[in-house]
């Protein structure tokens, strides 16, 4: 992989007409479709690319746990990143949201237009 120069989608989104932001969003939906079809090396495994910990960027800076062998031991270090105030009936309802028959797939932990960029209408993704 090397560094090719460009900007990044998010800067020049607002000044693409339509076709071309309908360009780069099917190149995209394909680069994710293919993502997705990459078997996961033991199966269910939920973590890094490399074997390492998933990384949960939702909240005010990152934490990192596992891997997880299972959906289920993934939902439960998700709740437990709950605030120690929240009160039991709503963690109750968000344990009821989480599903354990997900199939779970390849894909990029950190896709964004912030991190996507764009030289003369064509798409990469950004090296770090």
């Amino acid at each position: 992989m090397e560094f090719v120069r460009g900007e990044t989608l998010q800067t020049v989104w607002p000044s693409l007409a339509d076709r071309e932001k309908d360009v780069i969003v099917s190149e995209l939906r394909g680069y994710i479709s293919e993502m997705r079809k990459i078997q996961i090396p033991g199966g269910t495994q939920i973590g890094s690319v490399t074997g390492g910990p998933a990384v949960d960027r939702r909240q005010l800076g990152s934490i990192s746990a596992g891997p997880f062998e299972s959906e289920a031991e993934f939902n439960r270090w998700q709740l437990a990143q709950l605030l120690p105030n929240t009160t039991e009936e709503f963690c109750d309802l968000l344990a009821g949201t989480h599903k354990e028959h997900h199939k779970n797939v390849f894909t990029h932990g950190d896709l964004g237009w912030h991190n996507t960029g764009v030289v003369h209408g064509m798409e990469f993704e950004k090296g770090r």
